[in-house]
């Protein structure tokens, strides 16, 4: 009875040790599951603010001083001055000097090379985004090589020019925009992969404000001193100068660097963290694959293609852009609305000169706004902006069809008009941004984007045109010129037709979720 009362109590303490045994390990294996998720959690915290897009492991963005922002946003302000003299003054003239019988057919033919060149983004950005082996990063090469094409080019525009010589002068000119392109999706990638998201509003702002700075530079060196021979070397010194900046500020991860800070996290982390942040090897990436000899032209194919089911949001972006600049191509008839319903029956007025300083009223104003409204972004979201941004210029379209009648009220909606503008360009790039299919693709993506100011400026005039003629087109010709003179009507319907084409693309903006 002793000896079986002894092995009961012997058995119960080994049960009790198996089972306290067995919640140790259970609670091990728990902790361990806590762990993990707790791990998990922490990296998809992470991951909303880390770019994949300048190296293969994953790391935190810092924050950028303002002077290193400037830095990086240098090279807008040569962008800006260029494309914005070229379009408005340095090519009328020189389509006037080489080809006086037919300038205006020479004119068209060197915008369509603007347009087109800008299809150039896409695989631009796409063997962008592959160059992660370059000792200077993935975007400084394109900058840097890109400038090395476009400072000749403009030099050699000059000699074309002062020779009459238009076979070369539009070959040069095309090499200048293609590298100026080349140089802007390689410019769009880096404030990508180099700016966190709490800066993206700041740095748009800024992208903003030195572009439209650029462009008020151009228009007031030419109205105060500047020639036309003497600009090219003006061109291509800007050019230099806010390359080497931008060279300097584009702080990008090398190879080496990124073999050293893997070195450093290896030896600071455990197997499975590493596993975990860095997918287990250094090859971690997403979306294709991220070398340059490893491309096919079916991916150079694609990368004009956007998929709207797998993408919507970015696609909603593009679409939104391509009707914004659709309806922003109205002001390109301007001239013809000062000299037909400002100046009517006044032979004596310089419609030129007052589309410049339209131009200029617009481009000050729109300076002013940008970096506010793009902090403002950062803060309340970027949609909210788009909205209001596009009631201010449908409200200015409105002031021109049925209110403005005289210069100084034309020019009070030109600069309501700059406001508007100046909002939107302060948050576009943000959004697109913030709905990128892919950061390791962004140059590529961000090419795509670009395209959509070259659809809407192609369509948008071949949309509104019609409406001049169809809705204004009296048969009323100007006295001396015989040069066809349009009607109040004609100019109402194009400017509510771009008011239509904006409302539509702030409207789309509504279906947008992955961005506030």
């Amino acid at each position: 009875m002793e000896q079986s009362t002894t092995d009961m109590m012997m058995l119960d303490v080994a049960d009790q040790e198996q089972q306290q045994r067995s919640e140790e390990v259970t609670s091990m294996l728990d902790g361990s599951m806590v762990d993990k998720k707790n791990t998990s959690d922490q990296n998809c915290d992470d991951a909303s603010t880390i770019t994949s897009t300048t190296s293969l492991n994953v790391y935190a963005i810092p924050d950028r001083t303002l002077i290193h922002l400037f830095g990086m946003n240098a090279f807008p302000i040569a962008y800006g001055f260029l494309i914005s003299s070229f379009g408005l003054i340095v090519l009328p003239l020189e389509s006037e000097r080489m080809w006086p019988e037919k300038q205006a057919l020479l004119l068209a033919c060197f915008l369509a090379i603007c347009g087109v060149s800008q299809l150039n983004g896409p695989v631009t950005g796409y063997f962008s985004d592959r160059s992660i082996d370059h000792p200077w990063g993935k975007r400084r090469p394109y900058l840097f090589f890109a400038a090395i094409i476009a400072v000749p080019s403009l030099g050699m525009m000059s000699w074309s020019s002062a020779n009459k010589d238009v076979g070369s002068y539009f070959l040069f000119f095309t090499l200048a925009m293609l590298s100026l392109n080349v140089m802007y999706t390689a410019y769009s990638g880096a404030l990508t992969d180099l700016v966190n998201e709490k800066q993206r509003g700041l740095a748009n702002g800024l992208l903003g404000a030195f572009q439209v700075l650029g462009a008020s530079a151009g228009m007031g060196c030419f109205s105060l001193f500047l020639e036309l021979d003497a600009s090219y070397p003006l061109f291509a010194i800007l050019v230099c100068v806010t390359v080497l900046i931008s060279l300097w500020a584009f702080t990008e991860e090398t190879p080496q660097m990124r073999r050293a800070r893997t070195k450093r996290k290896k030896e600071e982390d455990s197997d499975e963290r590493n596993f975990i942040i860095g997918g287990g090897n250094n090859e971690t990436t997403t979306g294709t694959s991220t070398t340059l000899d490893d491309w096919t032209w079916r991916e150079i194919r694609e990368c004009y293609w956007i998929d709207r089911h797998e993408h919507y949001d970015f696609y909603i972006v593009f679409v939104s852009r391509t009707l914004y600049y659709m309806g922003v191509s109205a002001q390109t008839f301007m001239l013809f609305y000062f000299r037909d319903v400002i100046h009517q029956n006044d032979d004596t007025f310089d419609a030129q000169a007052d589309i410049s300083l339209l131009a200029l009223i617009g481009q000050l104003t729109g300076g002013i706004v940008c970096v506010p409204m793009g902090l403002l972004s950062d803060r309340i979201g970027r949609k909210l902006l788009i909205y209001l941004s596009s009631a201010v210029i449908v409200l200015s379209y409105i002031g021109f069809a049925f209110i403005a009648r005289d210069r100084s009220t034309a020019f009070i909606f030109g600069a309501v008009y700059g406001i508007g503008n100046g909002a939107y360009l302060s948050v576009d790039y943000a959004l697109a941004v913030d709905t990128l299919p892919s950061k390791n693709e962004a140059a590529r993506y961000l090419g795509i984007w670009g395209v959509g100011v070259f659809i809407g400026t192609l369509f948008g005039p071949l949309l509104i045109g019609p409406a001049l003629v169809l809705f204004g087109d009296s048969g009323r010709r100007n006295a001396i010129t015989g040069v066809a003179e349009y009607e109040i009507s004609g100019y109402i319907a194009i400017l509510m037709v771009g008011n239509a084409c904006i409302l539509l693309g702030a409207f789309l903006i509504s279906y947008i979720k992955s961005s506030r």
